[in-house]
């Protein structure tokens, strides 16, 4: 028989209690609900605090190197145990990882106490056939090597084939580069038989140093009105993250044979003139305005030099203030600067401009090129009533007059004749100018009265064929048929989704989620569930188009708290 006296015991006890790991008493633990995540995951991470001594609150920001803190929730509780109160305090936070690999969350401080570190294993998100997902997201590069302060474009896509809110695009920060956001577009397309709206985004980069650009991944997140796992309307939607895969980019030093005083990579560059008046029909003291107009494909207006007035002989010139524009297209950016110079001939003869040159690299051959104007010559004649001095340069006026019998000097009255017949072709000129101008509007007027009555014949054939469909229940159909009758009914193009009419058409939105829902599902009771009459109800007595109806479905800048 064993004999368990505590003499005998006193030394396992001491044993035991000695290899117990110390965070089994610590007044304040740190846990997590999972350690294996993907990158388009999140995980919980919960506070946890026994002793109500322990005061203040965690020190979260040791997370914000690897994690993005999503959200963060505070629990107080007391509870009564053994004639004794006990006080008991969490923390949850909501994490998402901002990389994949292994990332650390680290010992979080709460007054005196620690909580231990934990390691999270966060894995890259698993690839999937395109048309599988309900959303998912596409990005790319124009080149994976370019030359400093070129243009990079970067194309971010977001596919989806389902309803979202909330949706928030992270901006793109770069230390040693100018992003400049582009334009942004919406369309539908097919993916493997299944319909996506795509809403694309463009960024111009232009790096400012020699060496490796590091493009990080951009993050989408939205809520998405998953209906059928959501117990209320009124509950949040299941939260979706996806981002962007990250791009490394080679950036090349201008090269050492490039002889132009300004550095000017562009893959295309020229340079025009205008002239209020012609240039080769100038009389001295007669003001003509050149126009100068440089454009540059692959670079900023900004980047562009201005050009200082040369000293002419002969020549006054006042230059005005020069003005810069950034044209956004397909191809990326073209800037744009333009300047203007008033000129005054101050003598009769012929005037020779310089020509003008700048040079810059071609991207697209790797060689130096030149945009220019050859030199111009204007052709100055002696103004009425003045005579030239070629020594002086400058013109003497001589007034006309004529003798009466008598001899004393009058004013000639040609002059006069001039002005009065003058006058008499400017006033018949602006009579016909005002005929024409009321012949056009009466034209036009008809024309936009005919284009008026097309649009609404082919809205009513619209609705006769959407009242078809909303009949036969073809959900399809009534999708299709609704989204070409309202652009025909409010003459808006911009119209491409269901979300878009529901914010012209007030009162049916919940049929039109619902609507949505029911295309992408396989349960024939969520079909049933659209009520098709309330849909034709509102079509019957559509209310007026109202500019600021329709909501903006553009992705605006991730917020940051």
């Amino acid at each position: 028989m064993l004999n368990f006296s505590l003499p005998r015991l006193a030394p396992w006890l001491l044993l035991l209690f000695t290899c117990l790991p110390l965070h089994a008493f610590a007044l304040v633990t740190a846990s997590v609900d999972r350690t294996q995540v993907s990158l388009e995951e999140t995980l919980t991470l919960t506070i946890s605090v026994t002793d109500s001594k322990v005061d203040g609150k965690p020190d979260s920001t040791v997370l914000q190197n690897s994690f993005e803190i999503l959200s963060q929730q505070q629990s107080n509780q007391t509870t009564y145990i053994n004639g004794a109160f006990t006080n008991s305090k969490k923390w949850v936070y909501v994490l998402a990882p901002k990389r994949a690999g292994t990332l650390t969350i680290p010992p979080i401080s709460l007054g005196r106490e620690k909580t231990r570190s934990i390691k999270i294993n966060v894995a890259k998100p698993a690839p999937r056939p395109a048309g599988q997902e309900d959303i998912f997201v596409e990005s790319s590069i124009s080149a994976d090597e370019v030359w400093v302060q070129s243009e990079l474009e970067f194309v971010f896509k977001l596919f989806t084939a389902v309803t979202f809110r909330e949706a928030s695009l992270e901006d793109i920060k770069l230390d040693d580069a100018i992003v400049q956001p582009g334009k942004e577009s919406q369309y539908n397309t097919r993916v493997n038989g299944r319909y996506y709206q795509v809403i694309e985004r463009r960024y111009s980069i232009f790096p400012q140093s020699s060496g490796t650009l590091e493009i990080p991944s951009i993050l989408f997140q939205a809520s998405v009105d998953d209906y059928g796992n959501r117990r209320s309307l009124l509950a949040p939607g299941r939260l979706v993250r996806k981002r962007s895969q990250p791009y490394s980019v080679t950036v090349k030093a201008a090269p050492a044979e490039f002889a132009g005083k300004r550095w000017l990579p562009a893959r295309d560059m020229k340079i025009a003139e205008t002239w209020s008046d012609d240039p080769e029909a100038l009389r001295t003291g007669q003001s003509i305005t050149r126009t100068l107009t440089i454009e540059a494909e692959g670079l900023l207006a900004a980047q562009l030099p201005p050009q200082s007035a040369p000293d002419v002989d002969g020549l006054k010139i006042y230059p005005d203030r020069g003005e810069t524009e950034d044209r956004d297209g397909d191809g990326g950016q073209t800037g744009i600067r333009i300047e203007s110079q008033a000129m005054i001939p101050t003598r009769a003869g012929d005037i020779t401009l310089p020509p003008i040159e700048i040079v810059w690299f071609n991207t697209k051959t790797g060689r130096t090129e030149t945009a220019s104007l050859p030199a111009r010559s204007l052709k100055v004649i002696a103004a009425a009533g003045t005579s030239a001095n070629p020594a002086s340069g400058s013109a003497v006026t001589a007034t006309p007059v004529t003798q009466t019998a008598t001899g004393s000097p009058v004013a000639s009255t040609t002059g006069n004749m001039a002005w009065i017949v003058l006058s008499a072709v400017l006033a018949l000129l602006l009579c016909a100018s005002n005929l024409l101008w009321w012949r056009r509007s009466r034209n036009n007027s008809a024309d936009t009265r005919a284009e008026e009555t097309a649009d609404k014949a082919e809205a009513k054939q619209l609705r006769k064929d959407l009242f078809k469909a909303i009949s036969r229940g073809d959900l399809r159909a009534v999708r299709s048929n609704l989204l070409h009758w309202a652009r025909a009914h409010y003459s808006d193009e911009s119209i491409l989704t269901l979300r878009d009419v529901g914010g012209l058409l007030p009162g049916i939105d919940d049929e039109l989620l619902k609507l949505e829902a029911a295309l992408y599902s396989d349960d024939p009771g969520r079909v049933g569930s659209v009520d098709l009459a309330a849909i034709k109800h509102c079509v019957q007595k559509p209310p007026a188009a109202d500019s600021g109806a329709k909501k903006a479905f553009g992705l605006q800048p991730l917020y940051r708290a």
